[in-house]
């Protein structure tokens, strides 16, 4: 099967999916895809100042990240690459809530880029419906 072929499956097996199981199934799809440097796990996002954002289905981060084991779905900030918040139905509040803790999560500190690097450490924010 093509990874164009792959990627149409898994979209086909998500839009299938109901919402007690699309996280699981998202995260499992994703790891499918993005490698083993990175991992894709339902969770929340924790900043050097301690500061957590609400879970996400989906936070996308470096395998090598160093996870709490008191805390083991909190995600450090500086490990992590982006959230991806679910909703069943895409109503106006709806996205309003969604917008609102993927921009809070998007405001946790990280480490500063060293000047002269041409790479970013923004946290991207998807809203999957």
């Amino acid at each position: 099967m093509s990874i164009s072929e792959d990627v149409h499956q898994s979209g086909q097996n998500l839009a299938g999916a109901d919402d007690a199981r699309l996280a699981g199934m998202l995260n499992d799809a994703l790891g499918h895809f993005i490698g083993n440097h990175y991992k894709a796990v339902s969770g929340c996002v924790i900043d050097r100042d301690g500061r957590k954002s609400k879970n996400f289905a989906s936070v996308i981060h470096k395998a090598s990240a160093s996870i709490d084991p008191t805390d083991p779905h909190a995600v450090p900030a500086d490990a992590v690459a982006a959230v991806i918040d679910v909703c069943g139905e895409l109503d106006l509040q709806n996205f309003r809530t969604a917008y609102g803790r993927i921009a809070d999560a998007k405001t946790l500190k990280k480490t500063a880029v060293p000047k002269g690097e041409t790479k970013t450490n923004i946290t991207l924010g998807v809203l999957l419906a």
